[in-house]
């Protein structure tokens, strides 16, 4: 069932281009999925760093540099 997930998503995103409709996607909703499923990995290596980046607003941006700083600055470094 989780490999479908990914084509249920490009559906989404193919649906909405043809409306024209811009779709907010809540990154941290879809990061704790990934992680519950281990696939975080495995999205980020199909999407690229890049791309997710270029898709963030500035407060979505903003709160992973905080969360980056956060995680180096614990004890025993980043956690993964």
């Amino acid at each position: 069932m989780a490999d479908n997930k990914p084509e249920i998503w490009q559906e989404i995103l193919h649906m909405a281009a043809e409306n024209e409709q811009k779709v907010a996607l809540d990154y941290g909703r879809l990061v704790e999925y990934m992680k519950e499923t281990n696939d975080v990995k495995r999205f980020l290596e199909a999407l690229g760093t890049e791309r997710l980046w270029a898709g963030l607003s500035p407060e979505q941006r903003e709160e992973l540099r905080r969360l980056a700083l956060q995680d180096n600055s614990a004890p025993n470094g980043p956690t993964g």
